[in-house]
């Protein structure tokens, strides 16, 4: 026995060869994230002059790679493709890939395991790419492949907004569509209540605002819409935009026009808005009819009465298939774990996808991207650990974006539609905007007499359709005054509450079209 024991660890020190054993240095206080999931390592890293030394053989187990040793080497075979091989000449300091030297590598022993420095792992070994950042006063080291450029996004004021939904109910809402509704009105205003929009919208001038209206939002407008709902094969997709000014002017029929004329000229050439006279008899129907023809049938009876005598209209309709459609055959059912802690069965559509689909997972969150035929525009679904709340802040949707990857996922996710009407008063001056809703004059802009007037209402009503082939989504805004194994697929399996987004991704920034949550399957 005792000459037994005597032989494995002569073996042992054999296959050492010349490592050089590191006693100065230091571990780091750094997370590690690999194509968009943090590795979580049981072994610490270390760094030793701004160089980061891994575990070998856990972050090679990691990706998918079987570790053998023999003296002076260390080879990893790909366990799914046993061709795939890697050698580390620990003696040369050299690495070999299908025996070809492709570099040095520099292999520690740290104690008692096997350490390379993760430049020589990721980079040399995998090609991967390495990127040293920090976020929220954390180290972080990321590898990635070709994940999408990324710019720091504002999604504070969409989420500000989401809160108008019961939290236990289904529901969506178009940030985008608020937008620029709030866009008409801070033309309109003056003095304090401008201001507050502006904030709001995140503009110092309201220059600044139109010129984003103009030059970016208009642009995407679909010019030509089909008239029913099929969805295509071919590339057919987008979005399109409708605004509208509308004076009541009670129970007779009149030619004046109480808007300001400056007002109706800026809000035709900026926001390309129509306007119409309706009366009391004439207001519910008219402005119904032109809602339900904007967003494709999708709207209908945004508007039950003719109590108002301005009415500001804005109107979103988007339609997109996916890049890669879900297959009908593979949509099954399921049981969906509702937010009030009930079951519910519901459809969902399965598919392992691997083709522009973009994931992350941390900060107690998955992150998924299905990109659609248009590739500007995508769907975020973010699904919280099991256990966690359902409440996700401005700083964790940019991090998520920011370490997203392209890797193959697993996914199984509910067909869903929503639709809902929502009252966004009480929650824009929970976000600043007062003086709009006060008798002031500050509505010079906006009309011919002022007459302290100010805006009652500000209604949404949204709905949106996700299924196999896509999503059809449309929205109507209205402002009325009176007086863990990196190599198999991810498994992302919405099954419990969500959030969900569909944004247009402009040079790397995204601007929210729609932000939902789908929290139960009740019917």
């Amino acid at each position: 026995m005792k000459k037994k024991f005597f032989a494995v660890m002569l073996l042992c020190l054999g296959m050492l060869g010349s490592y050089h054993t590191a006693f100065a240095m230091e571990k780091a206080d750094v997370d590690l994230y690999y194509l968009g999931r943090n590795t979580m390592l049981d072994n610490p890293i270390y760094v030793e002059n701004d160089v980061y030394f891994v575990p070998l053989r856990e972050c090679a187990e990691q990706i998918g790679y079987e570790v053998r040793y023999v003296p002076s080497v260390i080879t990893l075979k790909y366990l799914y493709d046993i061709g795939q091989e890697t050698k580390y000449d620990i003696d040369n300091h050299k690495i070999f890939r299908y025996d070809r030297e492709i570099g040095e590598c520099n292999i520690k022993n740290i104690n008692g395991l096997s350490y390379i420095s993760i430049n020589d792992f990721y980079g040399t070994s995998f090609g991967r790419n390495i990127y040293n950042m920090e976020y929220d006063g954390r180290k972080i080291i990321q590898i990635k492949s070709s994940g999408k450029p990324y710019q720091k996004s504002d999604f504070e004021s969409s989420l500000e907004l989401l809160n108008v939904i019961e939290k236990n109910q289904n529901g969506v809402i178009s940030p985008i569509s608020m937008k620029l509704s709030l866009a008409m009105v801070a033309n309109g205003t003056t003095g304090q209540t401008q201001k507050e929009i502006l904030n709001v919208l995140g503009y110092d001038t309201i220059e600044q605002c139109n010129d984003f209206v103009s030059n970016e939002v208009l642009k995407w407008k679909v010019e030509e819409r089909r008239s029913d709902y099929k969805y295509l094969n071919e590339n057919e997709g987008g979005i399109h935009f409708a605004n509208s000014l509308w004076y009541n002017s009670g129970d007779k029929k009149t030619e004046k026009n109480i808007f300001n004329e400056n007002f109706v000229n800026c809000t035709h050439s900026i926001f390309g808005a129509v306007s119409g006279i309706v009366t009391n008899d004439t207001a519910v129907p008219t402005i119904n009819e032109w809602i339900e023809q904007q967003t494709n049938g999708m709207i209908k009876n945004m508007i039950s009465d003719a109590n108002f005598q301005t009415a500001l209209v804005n109107t979103i309709y988007f339609k997109c298939c996916w890049k890669d459609e879900f297959k009908n055959e593979n949509t099954k059912k399921g049981v969906f774990y509702n937010i009030d802690n009930t079951q519910s069965e519901t459809d969902f559509m399965n598919a392992i996808r691997d083709n522009q689909i973009y994931y992350c997972e941390s900060f107690g969150w998955q992150m998924l991207g299905l990109t659609y035929s248009d590739e500007k525009y995508t769907m975020y679904l973010f699904l919280p650990e099991k256990g966690k709340e359902l409440q996700i802040d401005d700083k964790t949707i940019n991090a998520l974006m920011k370490f997203q990857e392209s890797v193959k996922v697993d996914i199984t996710m509910p067909k869903f539609s929503t639709e809902d009407m929502y009252d966004f008063t009480d929650t824009l001056k929970e976000m600043g905007i007062k003086g709009m809703f006060e008798n002031n004059e500050d509505f010079s802009n906006m009309y011919v007499d002022n007459n302290a007037m100010h805006i009652t209402d500000v209604l949404q009503k949204t709905k949106i359709v996700v299924n196999e082939q896509g999503t059809e989504a449309s929205s109507g805004a209205m402002m009325a005054t009176r007086g863990a194994d990196m190599t198999k697929p991810v498994k992302f399996q919405a099954d419990r509450p969500f959030i969900y987004m569909i944004t247009k991704n402009t040079n790397g920034k995204q601007e929210v079209l729609f932000v939902g949550q789908y929290v139960t399957a009740k019917q």
